[in-house]
């Protein structure tokens, strides 16, 4: 079997949700595509013989032939989802009264609506300008009291506050480790906005325009657009008093404290950054295990493919 260039793009996209144990739609597999392919094309596509030996579809939902039991961990893992961004949002109410906080994006298993039971809430927390460790310090210091950061006994509907950048910074190419990092790019495209002051959002789909190079078809996903703050003098009066000492400070205070497990580690990947406007603590590399394991899973649906050709 031969496959046409449409095609082998069409099921790149259904191998790399494969790994992640997610059947798509027909407008997410348009929005991942390398080519800007109208829906009409990518229907014809999946319907012609050629893919149709290679992926099923039930419901709208299209997988890999064989893979029927993705339907149903969609299903279970949207619902976690779901309540995992409520339980988000009851959070939110308060994270977006600290000092400096000005958007706040889900990113990760729960942007794809495809968490685990016992997976934790990540969150990617904008900052204003040249405020960015000050941010993280209030954000930390609020978890740490309330007990809403994860712990290595239990993840499970904490939120993780490892991911952050201020305006100024909000390009995460920089964190990209290289043209076959489909699992960061995939990642960066599905951010969900769930606050957002003074067009902070707004101002993070701008800064990773890239995206469109990569996906033509690519959109953010729709804005919450900027949100007045009923206690608005109330952050403002934080932000006076914290404004006492510099971000310097702040920062001198948090690298003082940082555990060996990132500093051994920190600038030497993507995994753990700390450089101007950004801050990135990600012990462990999951984007190179699922790279490859996507890798694997494509190249074996090609060899496949070409064994049906070959009967």
């Amino acid at each position: 079997m031969i496959l046409s260039d449409k095609e082998k793009e069409i099921l790149e996209v259904i191998c790399y949700f494969d790994v992640l144990e997610r059947p798509v739609t027909i407008l997410e597999i348009k929005t991942r595509l390398k080519s800007d392919y109208s829906l009409a094309e990518i229907l014809s596509s999946v319907a012609e013989n050629n893919l149709s030996q290679l992926i099923q579809d039930q419901d709208g939902y299209y997988f890999l032939a064989g893979r029927e039991e993705l339907m149903r961990i969609r299903h279970e893992r949207y619902i976690i989802s779901v309540g995992k961004l409520r339980r988000a949002a009851k959070i939110i109410f308060f994270l977006k009264y600290l000092p400096w906080v000005r958007g706040i994006l889900a990113y990760s298993s729960l942007s794809f609506f495809n968490a685990n039971s016992d997976s934790d809430i990540d969150l990617f927390f904008i900052a204003e300008e040249r405020r960015l460790w000050s941010a993280r310090f209030f954000l930390n210091t609020f978890l740490k009291f309330f007990r809403l950061r994860p712990t290595s006994k239990t993840a499970k509907d904490k939120i993780c506050a490892s991911y952050l950048a201020d305006q100024e910074h909000l390009d995460l190419s920089v964190a990209n480790s290289g043209p076959t990092d489909y699992w960061y790019q995939y990642g960066v495209a599905q951010f969900t906005p769930l606050f957002s002051q003074g067009k902070a959002v707004e101002i993070f789909f701008e800064a990773n325009s890239w995206l469109k190079r990569l996906f033509p078809a690519w959109r953010p996903k729709q804005s919450v657009g900027e949100q007045k703050l009923a206690h608005s003098q109330f952050k403002n009066l934080l932000e006076i008093i914290g404004g006492c000492f510099t971000d310097k400070f702040y920062q001198k205070l948090q690298l003082a404290i940082l555990p060996a497990k990132y500093r051994e580690i920190m600038n030497s990947d993507t995994r753990v950054i700390i450089k101007d406007g950004m801050i990135k603590l990600h012990q462990s590399d999951r984007g190179r295990r699922y790279n490859q394991l996507f890798l694997d899973k494509y190249q074996q649906t090609l060899n496949y493919a070409n064994s049906l050709g070959e009967n």
